[in-house]
């Protein structure tokens, strides 16, 4: 049921002219899957729907149209499957990438960090994740926190 998207959706006033840059929806109870009305709000820098009752597979393209996004927090809901090794495709602004408390599984694919080497902070606790961290963490000196 996404009709939680469909009010916000309206309450932002889209089509206004105005620009919305962040969406905080932190512990506010939405339940359901994303919506991929969501990639109408190309110029999000923030998205942030933590600590809600999200479910389903992790979107693989949604988030693609979001080239200014600089933090997205996907932690502590119920997504399941495995992490889309294209998931961060065109998020090169990407700092801030949060995935713990869900209940992910697979392994981590390297693809998924490929172009987002300005990442400081990644969170993948509290998952059923499996096999090895990636050495292309390695490469990435900006990341203070795993």
């Amino acid at each position: 049921d996404s009709s939680y998207f469909e009010v916000l959706d309206a309450d932002l006033g889209l089509g206004t002219g105005k620009i919305v840059t962040g969406l905080k929806l932190y512990d506010n109870n939405i339940h359901g899957i994303i919506p991929e009305e969501l990639s109408a709000l190309e110029f999000l820098h923030l998205i942030d729907f933590g600590a809600n009752r999200l479910m389903g597979s992790l979107p693989s393209s949604l988030f693609h149209k979001f080239k200014h996004l600089r933090e997205l927090y996907l932690n502590s809901n119920y997504f399941n499957g495995t992490i889309p090794g294209n998931f961060t495709q065109g998020l090169t602004k990407l700092k801030v990438l949060t995935f713990g408390n869900n209940q992910l599984t697979g392994t981590i694919h390297k693809e998924i960090f490929t172009n987002s080497i300005s990442l400081e902070r990644v969170s993948f606790e509290s998952n059923m994740l499996s096999g090895s961290i990636p050495d292309v963490f390695q490469k990435m000196i900006q990341l203070r926190d795993i």
